[in-house]
C-alpha cells in the first residue's frame, strides 16, 4: 500500500493499533474518509508501516503489518483496512508436522522452528536455556506446538516483522518499564483484585517414573499472592502429572501458580499517548491510590488517534514471580 494517511485531520478518521503480549497478533486498524471515492482499495497482503507520535518530538515507527481484510461501508463513504504484524515466512509455521525433541534446550526447538519459517529467533536467556527431557509434536502446526511449549513453561512466543519471539511471560526482553503518573499523565482508570485465581501457598505438581511406572509428587517454593486484599484459599494441584520427569513438572507448577497470581490483579488505566509503550513491559503506577500504586506486567497496550487526540489505554496485571521487567513486586505495607 503506497502513500501517506495522516490523521486525525486530513482522510484518517480513526487510528488504532493493539500490542498484545502472548501468542496473539499485533493488529492495526485504519478508518478512513473516503467520501470523494479517490483512494485506491489496498489488495490483501499489501504491507502498511505505521508510524505514531507528535510533531514536536517525533514519530516512532511502531512496525510493519500485512492487511488481512478490508471494509467499506457508508453512508458517508469510509474504509476500514486491518492488518496484522504477524509474518509467518512462507506459511509453513502453519503446516502440520510430526516430530519427537529429547534432551533439547528450548532456544535450540525455537531456533529450529524459526527457520523452518524463514524467520530470525529471538529467545529469552531465562527460558530459552530450560532443557526439555521428552517433548512431542504429533499432527500439529510448529506455531501450535511452540504455543503448547510457551504455555507449559509460562513463556509467550510470537511471529512478528520477520522474527519468531520466545520469552518468559513478564520478563520484558529488550522493553523499558512505562510510567503511570497522576496528575502528568493519567486520564481514567479502574482496578479489580481477584481473589477467584488465588491458588494457596505450596504449588504443586506430579509426574511419572516411566521406567518404574510410578507417579510422584512435586513441590515448589510458594509464590506469594500479588492481591493484598485476599483471604488464604485451599492448596489446589496446579499441573498434571508430566511424562517429562520431576524438574519438568516443577517448572510446570511454577509457571502455573505464577500465571495465577497475576490474574489475581486487573488494571485498566488510559494515558496520554506515548508511542513507547508495549505489551510485557513493566508499569510502574505513581501517586493514583493505595492498592494500585506499585509495578504492574502490561498484557495489552492499545494505541488510538482519533477526533480526540492520541491516548494509550493499557490492560495490565500483576507481575509474576520475578515482579515483571526488572520492576519491584507491590508489597503491602503495615
Amino acid at each position: 500500500m503506497q502513500g501517506a494517511i495522516t490523521g486525525p485531520s486530513g482522510r484518517a478518521i480513526k487510528c488504532e493499533y493493539i500490542d498484545e503480549s502472548g501468542s496473539d497478533d499485533d493488529k492495526v486498524i485504519l478508518t478512513v474518509d473516503d467520501r470523494l471515492g479517490e483512494l485506491v482499495v489496498p489488495m490483501i497482503g499489501d504491507e502498511v508501516t505505521l508510524e505514531m507520535g507528535y510533531i514536536e518530538t517525533g514519530l516512532f515507527k511502531m512496525g510493519t503489518f500485512k492487511i488481512k481484510t478490508v471494509k467499506l461501508a457508508g453512508w458517508g463513504q469510509w474504509m476500514e483496512i486491518e492488518a496484522t504484524g504477524t509474518d509467518l515466512g512462507t506459511g509453513k509455521m502453519k503446516e502440520q508436522d510430526t516430530e519427537n525433541f529429547t534432551g533439547n534446550t528450548i532456544k535450540e526447538i525455537v531456533e529450529k522452528k524459526a527457520k523452518i519459517g524463514g524467520l530470525t529467533a529471538k529467545v529469552g536467556p531465562d527460558i530459552g536455556a530450560t532443557k526439555i527431557n521428552y517433548r512431542a509434536q504429533t499432527g500439529e502446526s510448529h506455531l501450535h506446538f511452540l504455543k503448547r511449549l510457551a504455555n507449559d513453561y509460562g513463556g509467550t512466543v510470537k511471529t512478528t516483522n520477520g522474527f519468531l519471539t520466545f520469552m518468559k511471560t513478564g520478563s520484558g526482553v529488550g522493553l523499558s518499564g512505562a510510567v503511570a503518573h497522576y496528575p502528568f499523565n493519567v486520564k481514567t482508570y479502574a482496578a479489580t483484585l481477584d481473589g477467584r485465581f488465588d491458588h494457596g501457598d505450596t504449588p504443586q505438581g506430579g509426574w511419572v517414573n516411566s521406567d518404574k511406572g510410578e507417579r510422584h509428587e512435586a513441590k515448589v517454593p510458594p509464590i506469594p499472592s500479588r492481591n493484598p486484599i485476599r483471604q488464604p484459599e485451599a492448596k489446589i494441584r496446579l499441573s498434571p502429572f508430566w511424562p517429562d520427569g520431576e524438574n519438568q513438572a516443577k517448572l510446570a507448577a511454577t509457571a502455573q501458580a505464577s500465571k495465577l497470581s497475576r490474574m489475581a490483579g486487573f488494571l485498566n488505566i488510559v494515558l496520554i499517548g506515548d508511542p513507547t509503550i508495549f505489551a510485557e513491559a513493566t508499569l510502574t503506577v505513581i501517586n493514583v491510590r493505595k492498592y494500585v500504586d506499585g509495578d504492574w506486567l502490561i498484557k495489552k497496550a492499545i494505541h488510538v488517534i482519533d477526533e480526540k487526540g492520541y491516548e494509550t489505554v493499557i490492560q495490565a496485571e500483576y507481575p509474576g514471580e520475578e515482579g515483571g521487567s526488572g520492576g519491584k513486586v507491590w508489597k503491602k505495607k503495615k
